[in-house]
């Protein structure tokens, strides 16, 4: 069982902490299997990306936040007002 189910899960797991520190562009281990590892392996692959493309829309936001007068560390506005709900941008740690 070790071999079969707990270490590919330890894998995935490694690979799930290595996105949520901004690592991105690693592999995510598992891929080709055609059972509940692989579905999960491909559910992690699937977050990954989302991650990146928020990180990426992220970084265009940037330079027109720091244009706009809005701009003071994105935290609240030129009138002295937080950003409306939903309105919050992504922090990278």
């Amino acid at each position: 069982m070790r071999g079969s189910v707990l270490a590919p899960l330890s894998d995935i797991a490694q690979a799930t902490d290595r996105i949520t520190t901004g690592d991105i562009r690693s592999q995510v281990p598992h891929l080709a299997r055609y059972d509940e590892i692989g579905r999960l392996a491909r559910a992690v692959q699937n977050f990954r990306d989302a991650v990146a493309q928020i990180f990426e829309l992220d970084e265009r936001q940037l330079p027109q936040d720091l244009q706009s007068p809005r701009h003071d560390s994105g935290r609240i506005d030129a009138g002295g007002n937080p950003p409306a709900p939903g309105q919050e941008r992504l922090v990278r740690w």
